[in-house]
């Protein structure tokens, strides 16, 4: 489903009214899978992927998909220091 959503052009940086985004409930829900779908989005937001890191610290989640977005970041993080 979130797929074809994205297929249709949903935009993956989208918040809800409280500002939590698709790849923060993934995150929230320890949605591996989902997460790993979010991040590989071409047009994902690198400033949205940081504010999802610091509502998940604010939260405490604390599990792999906390990490892997981490891993994300610092992936990203050293391609931007080259």
């Amino acid at each position: 489903m979130v797929n074809l959503l994205l297929g249709a052009g949903a935009n993956v940086n989208a918040a809800d009214n409280y500002g939590e985004t698709a790849l923060y409930w993934a995150a929230c829900h320890n949605n591996l899978e989902m997460v790993h779908v979010l991040l590989a989005v071409d047009g994902i937001e690198y400033e949205m992927v940081i504010n999802t890191l610091i509502r998940l610290e604010r939260t405490e989640v604390n599990n792999r998909s906390r990490a892997c977005i981490q891993e994300w970041v610092d992936s990203f993080d050293k391609v931007l220091l080259k």
